[in-house]
């Protein structure tokens, strides 16, 4: 038997895809009503409901959106249909989105 067939895959921890895709859902939140109203007057967002409302699906579409079209992509080939490699995804993905974010939350 070879030894690169009995070395199983890295564990991807669930709370690290969890916790930077909730990162990513925020800065996306933070980046997407700065650029249209300004960093200011974040705050008062609170104030109307469905203001927020609107601005949280906008952020959560774009960075949980695609990740998930990734993952059925993913999920079609047999050798990727497996919780490590959609955590993967979503690990990558959120990097991505952070890092894409913070540079347009630092240009506003």
């Amino acid at each position: 038997m070879d030894v690169a067939s009995r070395e199983q895959p890295k564990r991807v921890s669930l709370t690290l895809a969890i916790g930077l895709s909730v990162i990513s859902t925020a800065l996306t939140f933070v980046a997407f009503f700065g650029r249209d109203h300004g960093l200011t007057n974040l705050p008062k967002i609170v104030k109307d409901p469905e203001f927020f409302q609107h601005y949280i699906m906008q952020a959560i579409g774009g960075s949980l959106g695609l990740p998930t079209i990734n993952v059925l992509l993913a999920s079609v080939f047999k050798l990727k249909r497996n919780s490590f490699t959609r955590r993967q995804i979503y690990i990558g993905w959120a990097l991505m989105l952070i890092v894409l974010e913070a540079i347009a939350i630092i240009k506003l």
